[in-house]
């Protein structure tokens, strides 16, 4: 049996301790904070009770999905995985409301070793690491984490569906093409929209992989077989579901495309011009006030311009530096000529958001300029945790109907 070296696996014990500690931390603080869910977020809670109760026979007339979504929803809105998992976290530790939001404790796990791994393939453990560390640092982050909401597992998913489709290696993998097509699978389940954050991704894969020019010359290559086993087994996995409320899909999709009647909308009926100012810098606003904040805002500019400058040059990492960057920035031009806007919708760009700002510690050839950075970081991320871990008057973490745009109004 091979000896476990402490040295080269010092990178592996840091990520599992960043987890831990951030796992550890949102206990604490849940522990501490017993007010009741609200808003959106009991919205969310609902259908998993109802399917709870159904389980556990406490339900003494029988509810069938439909019944439980279209009650609450008044269409088929959200696939069943969710309100599945919420489930089965009250059965193993029953009805104790704030404490079924450690449900987020298997999203941020999911999340951070996606995150860590996705920079380790792309540039190397330590870029992986401080990605990880990063995203745990981010206030969106770390508020959404205490609160009950679909699209933080949705960020899990994708940050997931990303990691499988790199290791397919341009789809000469078999065995990762598997688990893409399973991941895939989960994420539909979830939530319909992972797509958005995925599509970017993929095409680029698919092209670079030439699957598109043997498709044209009719020919059928490995890589062809690998992506139809991924896309078929994906589709097979959820097919109970899409064949039979493929109706209440495709009008999800045509509400927010063409009615604009979210929470945002309403709250703010300027935005329903997409070609307005407000509309069009709404979820830069969004991502600034929100979400990273003003310090990681700088470093973001200041990453894209960077990667983008790599990617014209002959860099060795220019098709995964590409890879990072469109599924950061297709999310936001789909989400941005969409009537329906809402915070929720580009929330599961941040994992992408942390590897692009980590990367250019990867960049820099400074070492003093690079140690400084990489030092004030670690400051101002512990800043941001502890500032987060003060005690609260009340729950100010019910943000997932809330909208925090600053702007004019009309």
């Amino acid at each position: 049996m091979r000896a476990f070296n402490l040295k080269s696996n010092i990178w592996d014990l840091l990520i599992a301790f960043l987890i831990l500690a951030v796992l550890l931390s949102n206990y604490i603080w849940l522990k501490l904070d017993q007010y009741p869910v609200e808003g959106h977020e009991l919205l969310g809670l609902i259908p998993a009770v109802q399917i709870y109760r159904q389980l556990m026979g406490m339900e003494n007339i029988y509810h069938t999905y439909d019944n439980i979504l279209g009650l609450y929803y008044g269409f088929l809105a959200y696939p069943p995985l969710s309100f599945l998992i919420v489930a089965f976290f009250y059965f193993l530790f029953g009805l104790q409301g704030q404490m079924v939001v450690m449900v987020n404790s298997l999203y941020i796990a999911i999340t951070l070793i996606c995150v860590y791994l996705t920079g380790k393939q792309i540039f190397n453990k330590r870029i992986g690491l401080l990605a990880a560390f990063i995203l745990s640092s981010f206030p969106g982050f770390i508020a959404f984490s205490r609160v009950y909401w679909i699209e933080f597992g949705l960020m899990a998913y994708v940050s997931l569906d990303l990691y499988l489709l790199l290791k397919t290696e341009l789809f000469e993998n078999k065995k990762y093409s598997v688990f893409l097509g399973i991941s895939l699978a989960l994420s539909f389940l979830h939530k319909y929209e992972f797509i958005v954050f995925i599509i970017g991704p993929l095409l680029l894969v698919v092209y670079k992989s030439g699957i598109l020019k043997d498709i044209f010359k009719a020919q059928w290559s490995k890589k062809t077989t690998n992506l139809a086993l991924a896309m078929g087994l994906a589709a097979l996995l959820t097919s109970f579901w899409w064949s039979r409320y493929i109706k209440a899909i495709l009008g999800r999709a045509f509400v927010a495309t063409t009615q604009g009647t979210d929470t945002m909308v309403n709250n703010f009926p300027y935005l329903r011009e997409i070609f307005s100012y407000p509309s069009l810098i709404c979820y830069l606003e969004t991502t600034h006030v929100s979400l990273i904040g003003s310090f990681f805002l700088i470093l973001l500019f200041a990453s894209i311009i960077f990667t983008i400058k790599k990617i014209v040059s002959k860099n060795h990492n220019k098709l995964y530096i590409l890879y990072i960057l469109l599924s950061f920035l297709i999310p936001y031009m789909i989400f941005t000529f969409i009537r329906m806007k809402n915070i929720s919708h580009i929330f599961s760009v941040l994992p992408s958001i942390a590897i692009l700002i980590s990367a250019n510690m990867y960049f820099i050839n400074n070492k003093i300029l690079k140690t400084a950075l990489v030092i004030l970081i670690i400051a101002y991320s512990l800043s941001i945790q502890l500032y987060f871990f003060r005690p609260f008057e009340k729950n100010n973490f019910a943000l997932a109907e809330e909208v925090t745009i600053q702007g004019n109004k009309e």
